[in-house]
């Protein structure tokens, strides 16, 4: 067994996320039950775009850990 030390990725991400997704679907059902303006319709539209910004915060988690690696095998 070797002795490794586990890198655990950056804390407060994963909650960020989550508080704006929470406010962007608030935020749309405040605005479509007030104003009757239909919300939904344009977010189904555009839905592909919460996965390209997942992709990208995905690839940026993964730099960011190979360099913390990188890092803690130099010290």
């Amino acid at each position: 067994m070797t002795n490794q030390k586990r890198i655990n990725p950056p804390d407060g991400t994963g909650s960020l996320i989550l508080g704006i997704i929470l406010i962007v679907v608030g935020g749309g059902v405040l605005i479509e039950r007030f104003t009757g303006f239909r919300v939904w319709e344009y977010i189904w539209r555009l839905w592909p775009i919460l996965l390209i910004i997942m992709g990208v915060k995905v690839l940026l988690d993964h730099n960011r850990m190979k360099k913390l690696a990188a890092q803690e095998k130099q010290s």
